[in-house]
């Protein structure tokens, strides 16, 4: 740890981990979106943000309508979340990219979910402040020995 760094990056690094695990990953299966795993594999904590894959926009605001959905995902998430064989999740993927063109997806018909707001939640902030407050107490401790150790020395 650097002198003036109050907080190392492996700590953040440790804090917004345990926030994707206790808190992201349990609000996305809750909400009914687990399909593949990929989305939630994908998480990973650079610096000090939470970033996902691009499909994460589509979790939250939902697909608009207008354009066709491209077929090999949909035809994946058909045989996952569907338990549909081959020939099957590919007209599955057919008829559900034709229904995103016209109405766009259920999120979006919705308004859109709330995944990322427990991110912003109460519950969250208070563990991130705590866990932040108890590392910073432990690092006053430390240094508090070490300048009393080196002083009686």
């Amino acid at each position: 740890m650097e002198k003036n760094e109050v907080i190392t990056d492996a700590e953040i690094k440790r804090i917004l981990t345990n926030v994707i695990e206790r808190f992201l990953i349990p609000k996305f299966y809750s909400l009914g979106l687990e399909a593949s795993g990929n989305w939630r594999s994908q998480l990973e904590v650079r610096k000090s943000s939470i970033f996902g894959t691009k499909y994460t926009e589509q979790l939250v605001y939902g697909r608009q309508p207008g354009t066709f959905a491209p077929i090999q995902p949909l035809k994946e998430w058909a045989k996952i979340k569907l338990g549909l064989d081959e020939r099957q999740a590919l007209g599955a993927a057919f008829a559900i990219s034709k229904t995103l063109k016209e109405k766009g997806s259920r999120i979006y018909q919705n308004g859109g979910s709330d995944l990322l707001e427990v991110l912003n939640s109460k519950q969250v902030l208070d563990y991130i402040n705590t866990e932040i407050g108890n590392y910073i107490s432990q690092q006053t401790v430390i240094n508090i020995r070490n300048y009393v150790q080196q002083k009686l020395r």
